[in-house]
């Protein structure tokens, strides 16, 4: 099958554009409160790498050791729940099925676990024969789970668990990064990953695998994430692990895969957007480096793309991301809880919190819904803020 390669022709340069309610002549930009604070207390060293949330609930994978479980909806903020025995093994991506059923994945011992909450042990375990698995999906409305591994695409029928009912080999030639099951059309998975591609399959387990691939289109790097945004889910983001940004058009069809916007300088808009709006803020919040970029999140109700980008010293900075390419001033800022490196940022609906972060400085926050140009100084016991040195950031793909 060829592969898509994007256009240079419709490429859209990042470009920085006013998309919001304006103040003076400038963009009004919101502050999340800090809200409450909870230290992993993982092994020596451990830090938060993943986050998932549903409800009340939020889940936290660390660099090492098991997997850990939280409650948001409490006075002070937030409670710990349990830690989901893992034997002591790194959780390399967890997600909610629904409020009481939670999955992990293990670049360790390459499982696939489910767990029920309610009594914190595992209601199925579904075993890779091809080692790690970096990545998951499970839905709580088909019966057909997905995990990638080192090169494989494996899938299992919650109905039949154990072993896969299918290893397909020939869709990525290295690390599975990210696997999605398509919104509207849940029979069609997508899956990415270090190759730099991204493929599209019929996730049906009787299909020969020449049959099941029905569209590949590459992103010319290596893949560290996507997500379905657009009303219908009919659009796609990508972030790379070279920290670019690529948006993709999908009409439903197999082959309608379309490059729209490729933004290889989003870090140097984002810097001068975040140092535009913080000096004009008159000292309400603090201008900060732009170090990496998080990631993407789509919020529905709002029809809304947003990018989150971040600095060494733990702050995050939340700018609308178009799709035409174009990157909005910011619109939120996270500032003053975190002291290093943010790894991971939800965004969740649960009342009277707009965010939960995870970083390097093995501490788990919670936001409040933002307040218009409210400064974050002094708030909420917030820790001492030191300066950090910016490193490499790890991938262990």
């Amino acid at each position: 099958m060829d592969v898509k390669h994007p256009s240079h022709e419709l490429d859209v340069p990042c470009t920085l554009v006013s998309s919001h309610a304006q103040t003076d002549g400038m963009p009004t930009v919101m502050a999340a409160p800090f809200r409450a604070r909870a230290d992993v207390h993982g092994p020596d060293g451990a830090y938060v790498v993943h986050l998932d949330s549903h409800g009340d609930k939020t889940v936290a994978c660390l660099s090492r050791g098991d997997p850990k479980v939280y409650t948001t909806a409490v006075p002070g903020g937030i409670r710990f729940e349990a830690a989901l025995d893992h034997g002591g093994r790194r959780a390399s991506r967890a997600s909610f099925v629904d409020g009481n059923v939670l999955a992990t994945s293990s670049d360790e011992d390459g499982c696939l676990r489910i767990w029920d909450l309610r009594s914190k042990q595992v209601v199925m375990l579904c075993q890779s024969t091809r080692g790690a698995l970096w990545c998951h999906d499970v839905p709580a409305d088909v019966p057909t789970m997905a995990a990638g591994g080192d090169a494989v695409l494996l899938l299992w029928d919650r109905r039949k668990p154990g072993k896969p009912v299918a290893e397909r080999e020939d869709v990525h030639a290295d690390a599975i990064t990210r696997v999605r099951f398509h919104p509207g059309r849940r029979e069609r998975l997508v899956s990415a990953g270090v190759d730099g591609l991204i493929c599209v399959t019929d996730s049906r387990a009787d299909l020969e695998e020449d049959d099941a691939v029905e569209a590949i289109v590459s992103a010319d790097t290596s893949i560290a994430d996507f997500g379905f945004f657009g009303r219908k889910g009919n659009r796609l983001w990508v972030t790379t692990h070279i920290e670019t940004v690529q948006m993709f058009k999908w009409d439903g069809e197999p082959e309608s895969y379309e490059p729209r916007a490729k933004l290889d300088n989003a870090r140097d808009i984002a810097a001068q957007a975040w140092g535009h709006a913080a000096s004009a803020s008159e000292g309400r919040y603090a201008k900060g480096s732009v170090d990496y970029l998080v990631g993407c999140a789509w919020d529905s109700q709002e029809n809304s793309l947003y990018l989150h980008a971040g600095n060494a010293a733990g702050d995050i900075v939340e700018f609308p991301l178009h799709k035409k390419g174009t990157l909005g001033m910011p619109k939120t800022v996270l500032q003053g809880a975190h002291t290093q490196v943010v790894r991971s940022l939800v965004r969740t609906p649960c009342p009277g919190i707009a965010f939960v972060t995870g970083a390097e400085d093995s501490s788990i926050c919670l936001w409040s819904p933002t307040v218009l140009e409210q400064g974050l100084h002094g708030t909420a016991h917030a820790p001492e803020r030191t300066q950090k040195t910016m490193q490499n950031r790890h991938s262990p793909y």
